[in-house]
């Protein structure tokens, strides 16, 4: 019975199919963003740098994203990693500025989640 309830809500709500691809906000990168991390952070584009200077570039754009877009992940989620994966003498001031996120906007999920990455 509940089968053909199911099947009979699905079918009788186009709305439901008709929904926007659209990514919601904060899952993917607003498309500016994207744009950004694609272009300027791309494997082709960083494998052409030396060591320190692709470091030392990718945080300048990462970092700038994150002023420039405060709300969204995706910059924060790239630094944290890079930092971890190469530059690991900087990473426990980063997981420090980080975990104060929650202290300070306690009740702001992306801090929290922010905090639980650095982590």
């Amino acid at each position: 019975m509940r089968a053909g309830a199911t099947v009979v809500l699905i079918a009788a709500c186009p709305a439901l199919w008709a929904q926007s691809p659209a990514a919601l906000p904060g899952c993917e990168p607003r498309p500016e963003v994207r744009q950004v991390l694609d272009e300027k952070l791309s494997d082709k584009a960083l494998r052409e740098m030396k060591f320190a200077d692709r470091l030392v570039f990718r945080k300048q754009v990462l970092e700038g994203l994150i002023a420039q877009y405060p709300r969204q992940v995706e910059p924060y989620r790239r630094l944290i990693r890079a930092t971890k994966d190469e530059e690991t003498d900087h990473y426990p001031a980063l997981v420090e500025r980080y975990r104060k996120l929650p202290d300070q906007h306690p009740e702001d999920p992306l801090a929290l989640y922010v905090a639980g990455l650095a982590l």
